[in-house]
């Protein structure tokens, strides 16, 4: 199978087959939303790659992940995003 494997600066869906390959500062996990599914509660999660200065700033930066799970979706004049198959 394909593996999709991008490099962005947008948060990517966290998935159990997501592999970060490189990347510049931190990942933080942001959670969307829980979702009741039959009984039980989805809890969806994003990294989102940041950078700290050394002064505290805190920006975005880039993150380079691959994911079996996931499609690439290239947007005209964008980074591309991965967009999950299961959802």
């Amino acid at each position: 199978s394909c593996i999709a494997s991008i490099e962005t600066p947008y948060p990517v869906l966290y998935t159990s087959t997501l592999k970060i390959e490189s990347g510049k500062g931190s990942c933080y996990y942001m959670h969307e939303k829980c979702m009741s599914k039959k009984g039980s509660l989805e809890l969806k999660a994003y990294l989102v790659p940041v950078f700290e200065d050394k002064n505290g700033l805190i920006s975005p930066t880039w993150i380079k992940v691959q994911d079996e799970t996931s499609d690439v979706l290239d947007i005209e004049n964008l980074f591309p995003i991965l967009i999950n198959k299961q959802n």
